[in-house]
């Protein structure tokens, strides 16, 4: 797979035999795909949290404290939303869409139907929380980012997008620090090589 806006046809071949060239493929437990963009592994990761969050329901509608509930919300479910997390290029649609899975969770913890019609704030008012999965997924690629940008080898390379040639003009492309960056990404890098400074970005609340 070559990984591109409008990505060529490669031929490479293992003992005479043309490697099959797709456009997405599993790997690890996430979804690549040939446009770089995360959208249908987010989708996916999705739809796995809802099962997990189903498996869970008769335990999650008993009579537990709310406290104890949402514990086990955060622990089983948001961590098979969040696997693989730390490499998502999320665009506004993503975000959008992970924000109404939450939602989604916190409603049906409560057992409130759609046609009960509460808004968005009551529901996060009634379980006292506040939106933060989010939030949770974005200080976990501050941590993962912090460790590439501190070594200088491949990934580095890679994130930075430093290759020979010269891009044309085009729209800009949404990268994997967008959705974290705070200032420049020379400040960015900057702030990564003092371990403690770094460490107290990431615990700050992020947009």
């Amino acid at each position: 797979m070559k990984i591109g806006r409008k990505p060529s046809t490669i031929k490479l071949t293992v003992d005479g035999e043309i490697l099959q060239q797709v456009e997405e493929f599993k790997y690890l437990g996430s979804i690549l795909s040939s446009s770089g963009y995360s959208e249908k592994d987010i989708r996916v990761r999705i739809e796995m949290e809802k099962s997990a969050f189903n498996k869970l329901k008769k335990l999650l509608t008993k009579g537990l404290k709310l406290e104890v509930k949402k514990r086990l919300v955060k622990t089983l479910v948001w961590s098979v939303a969040m696997y693989g997390s730390e490499t998502w290029t999320i665009k506004k649609a993503d975000a959008t869409r992970l924000e109404a899975f939450e939602i989604w969770v916190w409603r049906r913890l409560v057992k409130m139907k759609l046609t009960d019609k509460k808004s968005n704030a009551e529901v996060l008012n009634l379980v006292k929380e506040k939106k933060s999965l989010l939030a949770e997924i974005r200080k976990r690629k501050r941590r993962c980012i912090g460790h590439i940008l501190r070594h200088e080898d491949m990934l580095r390379t890679v994130l930075e997008g430093r290759m020979k040639g010269k891009l044309p003009r085009r729209r800009k492309i949404i990268k994997m620090v967008d959705d974290i960056m705070t200032g420049t990404y020379a400040q960015m890098n900057r702030r990564a090589e003092d371990r403690e400074e770094w460490r107290r970005d990431v615990m700050r609340d992020l947009p």
